[in-house]
């Protein structure tokens, strides 16, 4: 009879030990949904939502990397990936050109040399690249601030936005520049890009970055092409100058001939990101990115040799200044990436200061350490032109 009771006190332990597990199993779930749902509302309420789609295989190619674990990559309709080795890897540099023809060892000179071409940026979580403002119910893209160290981030209100004080609610700029857009017309523009490109990152996994520095920036289309030598604002011996909202119209036009892509001068939390890269991948340290890029960039301190337009390797030397054609040394060369630093400070889409827009990279006048300063010291009136401005555009799958 002991026995049985014993037995019988055991059981009911187990089924109310069973009951109270279920009763907390039923309210954590409640609370998860609860979480989840406020989770919902608050990205409705504050901001636009950036959601992840199913990749749209009519627009892109998957091309399997060479890396040690191959990866995915989604190639645009329209574009190629190489197939020369060392621009296959995503650690590397993984490389696309505009056209159908197979890029090869043989004409791989000649391609660069006439076709577009992009180095696929990987992105593993969107959300780093933007944060949402609860006040006016806005994203706005992150920044990094680097150090010879590490990098941290930052969560400023410079980009999507125009200049409210100055330039961009001036009509006579925007018509001049723009075809008459309007001021609350050109700030959805921007915006609308803006959500578009990370809808593109978060959908595809990355965004490509020109592998050059914007050429032929006075035609109507420019090009992404190693030896282009229009890559200023200014030229002097001809007397042309482009602007800050030139430059972004004329950008957005490299792509316009593929309906599967886009194009756009490269934001600044783009540019942020292809830093990161550099570091993480190993190709760059921390200092080079942030301390004194001399070693990698062309600048007034810097020494190495470079491919003239006639063909003739010419040795820069240091205590000399010149812009020297777009991807003509190895010495400037980062994963397959030409001029990140030096040679042309290159606009982004940031605002500095309320009144100005930003470029970044230093430029050939000046030393390799004043990158470290240059994002802050190194901003423009929209309105400007100058001999050291250039761009780099970003081209992301629609």
């Amino acid at each position: 009879m002991k026995d049985k009771s014993i037995t019988l006190n055991s059981k009911n332990k187990i089924m109310t030990t069973v009951l109270i597990i279920l009763a907390i199993s039923i309210i954590v779930l409640i609370l998860i949904i609860f979480i989840n749902l406020t989770k919902e509302e608050n990205m409705e309420e504050y901001g636009v939502k950036i959601s992840k789609q199913e990749m749209n295989l009519d627009k892109v190619t998957l091309i399997e990397s060479s890396d040690e674990v191959p990866v995915q990559v989604p190639v645009p309709k329209g574009y190629v990936a190489s197939s020369v080795e060392s621009e296959r890897t995503i650690n590397g540099g993984f490389v696309i050109y505009e056209g159908e023809e197979a890029v090869t060892e043989e004409n791989l000179e000649t391609s660069k040399r006439t076709r577009n071409q992009w180095v696929w940026i990987p992105i593993e979580d969107v959300s780093e690249m933007y944060w949402t403002n609860k006040t006016d119910k806005r994203i706005y893209g992150a920044r990094y601030m680097f150090t010879g160290k590490e990098y941290e981030r930052e969560t400023p209100q410079e980009e999507p936005r125009i200049i409210y004080d100055k330039y961009d609610i001036k009509s006579e700029y925007l018509s001049t520049h723009l075809g008459g857009i309007s001021k609350q017309e050109f700030e959805e523009e921007l915006q609308q890009r803006f959500y578009e490109m990370l809808e593109s990152v978060v959908t595809y996994g990355g965004f490509y970055v020109g592998r050059y520095e914007t050429g032929d920036i006075y035609e109507k289309i420019p090009v992404v092409k190693k030896m282009n030598k229009q890559l200023t604002g200014t030229n002097e011996g001809e007397g042309k100058t482009i602007n800050w909202y030139q430059t972004y119209l004329r950008t957005k036009r490299i792509g316009i001939s593929n309906q599967n892509v886009d194009t756009n001068i490269l934001w600044e939390i783009q540019r942020d990101e292809v830093k990161k890269w550099l570091i993480d991948t190993g190709s760059k340290t921390n200092e080079e990115i942030a301390i004194d890029s001399t070693s990698w960039g062309n600048f007034i301190d810097s020494e190495f040799e470079y491919e003239d337009t006639t063909g003739v390797r010419t040795l820069k030397r240091s205590g000399t200044s010149m812009v020297i054609p777009a991807g003509s040394s190895e010495y400037t060369k980062a994963n397959n990436i030409y001029d990140l630093v030096g040679n042309c400070a290159e606009w982004t889409m940031s605002v500095v200061y309320e009144v100005n827009r930003n470029l970044q990279g230093g430029y050939h006048e000046t030393d390799g350490k004043y990158i470290v300063f240059q994002r802050l010291n190194e901003f423009y009136s929209p309105y400007g032109s100058g001999r050291h401005m250039g761009s780099r555009a970003t081209l992301y799958i629609k």
